[in-house]
């Protein structure tokens, strides 16, 4: 399963689709600063990221994908200027 949610953490692993993105939008918004975690993603559908864009939360354990976690860290950077 690629999205596990419980009251404070989303914990992103695998490959998370399309289909996961709207259940990680609401998730997101009904736990504003619940933390996301990314140390076993290994694939995001851009869906996702725009998510994660749209709704603020903690970003926590970036992936090893090197590209993957710096479009993540582009991400929380934009969010500490806003």
């Amino acid at each position: 399963m690629p999205l596990k949610l419980t009251k404070k953490k989303a914990e992103l692993s695998g490959d998370v689709l399309v289909d996961d993105a709207e259940t990680l939008f609401h998730w997101l918004a009904a736990h504003a600063g619940g933390t996301v975690v990314f140390d076993r993603l290994t694939h995001m559908h851009t869906a996702v990221l725009q998510a994660l864009a749209a709704r603020p939360g903690r970003l926590k354990a970036l992936p090893d994908d090197p590209f993957l976690a710096d479009c993540l860290r582009q991400l929380t950077s934009q969010k500490q200027e806003n």
